[in-house]
């Protein structure tokens, strides 16, 4: 569609004026902080992950990579299921970091929230996009007061 074009273009074109100029301004400061220090994190057994489920509390119980490795499989699955939607996208994009949390060497409970912040998104753009299909676009139409459901106590 030409909204999800233009909202791929317009986050592709965010993340290069955030990201050329500190890549321009030293590639190898660059690189450190964002791929090398990841790699030469240790591993920490108090972590919310499988690895240090299964660990003996000094050594992850499987590979280290184990969470890059599934991090493909996982969105192709994904994707394969749902098909091609911006709603497809952000649930992708949540249960890819569910997995690469659960299986990596350092996983805490501000990592999860924000999975589930994405699926709270992910919930939004599914219900959207029902509502487009059935044709009833009033959602952007009416205030936000009026969308709102009241909080009925018991």
């Amino acid at each position: 569609s030409v909204i999800g074009r233009t909202l791929r273009f317009n986050g592709g074109a965010a993340a290069r004026v955030v990201s050329v100029p500190m890549i321009l301004g030293n590639v190898e400061d660059y690189w450190f902080s964002t791929v090398v220090i990841h790699l030469e994190q240790p591993f920490r057994s108090d972590s919310m992950s499988y690895l240090a489920w299964l660990g003996d509390g000094e050594r992850p119980g499987l590979p280290t990579w184990t969470g890059f490795l599934l991090l493909f499989p996982t969105a192709a699955a994904v994707m394969w299921r749902l098909g091609r939607s911006t709603a497809t996208y952000v649930t992708t994009l949540a249960v890819m970091y569910f997995v690469f949390f659960l299986f990596s060497k350092q996983a805490f409970v501000h990592y999860y929230h924000f999975v589930m912040g994405t699926l709270v998104i992910a919930a939004v753009a599914w219900t959207a996009m029902a509502e487009a299909r059935a044709g009833r676009g009033e959602l952007r139409r009416r205030p936000i007061a009026e969308q709102s459901v009241p909080l009925q106590v018991a």
